[in-house]
């Protein structure tokens, strides 16, 4: 006796209605509007804080291939990566060991460390009551600045995704070579003054 195969119906597939994918997208557009500008704060400051962090590198830099090679070397501005420029900090900077201690950039000086400025960041110097943090920077064999007697650079970003005073860091830099960082005051938001 012979039994007839059995008969399976498909289940219907489930799926989402039309109302409830538009309350999903309505959601989540909700979502990204209250996500955005918290990212936006977070890029601009991870922004300021990597440029500020690459200035002091080449600053230490400088000093460490001074000390370490007793010579001088040198931190200049550079908007080309390749040659010092003598324009402002703005365009970028890079280091190099200067045999000759001449303050400038010959052939057979080896370049150690090369940095630009992007992302509408400003990198600006003040001149201070003894002297100026100008272009070039030069570390003697001590560690110790050579040509100027400290100054402030301030690395600002003109942005309104931060509050007032939080979108630049001013970094003091000694006549014995050491720096620090000091967030500035009085500063409004999307402006970027040069440091006093």
């Amino acid at each position: 006796m012979q039994h007839e195969p059995t008969m399976t119906h498909p289940t219907p597939q489930q799926g989402f209605t039309l109302l409830e994918l538009m309350i999903t997208v309505a959601i989540a557009a909700i979502l990204l509007a209250i996500a955005i500008p918290s990212f936006q704060s977070t890029i601009a400051r991870s922004q300021l804080t990597t440029k500020t962090n690459d200035f002091l590198t080449g600053l230490a830099s400088a000093r460490t291939e001074a000390i370490k090679n007793n010579t001088r070397a040198v931190m200049c501005a550079s908007t080309n990566g390749t040659t010092c420029t003598g324009a402002p900090w703005t365009g970028g900077w890079l280091v190099f060991v200067d045999t000759d201690r001449d303050g400038a950039l010959d052939a057979g000086e080896a370049i150690t460390k090369v940095s630009q400025v992007t992302n509408d960041l400003s990198v600006e110097g003040t001149a201070t009551v003894n002297g100026a943090v100008a272009t070039p920077i030069i570390f003697g064999s001590d560690g110790t600045l050579f040509n100027n007697a400290g100054g402030t650079v301030r690395v600002c970003k003109a942005t309104t995704a931060l509050p007032a005073n939080e979108n630049a860091r001013d970094i003091f830099i000694s006549t014995v070579g050491t720096s620090r960082v000091a967030i500035p005051t009085g500063l409004a938001a999307g402006t970027c003054p040069p440091p006093p």
